[in-house]
């Protein structure tokens, strides 16, 4: 998922993020939803974070604690975060995908910052 790749549905529409599977303990639509309301409950808030900043100059840490990667903006650090607690789920890589990009396009249109995603 890219601010370039064409949205599965529109934002905020139930078809935005998959259903889960029945016993899967997993509700993808909840879970958005409770995302963009935490989005919207920061949108006001002098000190949050810029998604557009540098969280740090390298993207990871090898084993021996060297620094790999290009910078990453505090937007890329929380996808990476929340892709990693979304593995496990019943969401695929693109349905994973879809879901951030949703979170990040809620960002982008409370917040009123240009992520380069179209609304």
């Amino acid at each position: 998922g890219s601010p370039e790749a064409a949205p599965a549905a529109a934002a905020g529409s139930p078809e935005a993020a998959p259903a889960a599977p029945s016993g899967s303990g997993f509700d993808a639509a909840a879970v958005l939803a409770a995302a963009k309301k935490l989005v919207e409950s920061q949108k006001g808030v002098a000190n949050r974070a810029e998604p557009t900043e540098l969280w740090r100059g390298f993207t990871a840490l090898s084993a021996d604690l060297v620094p790999t990667g290009g910078p990453m903006t505090k937007l890329a650090k929380m996808r990476t975060s929340l892709r990693t607690h979304l593995t496990g789920t019943h969401l695929n890589e693109d349905e994973t995908e879809d879901f951030l990009d949703e979170v990040a396009k809620c960002i982008q249109a409370s917040w009123e910052v240009d992520l380069g995603y179209k609304l």
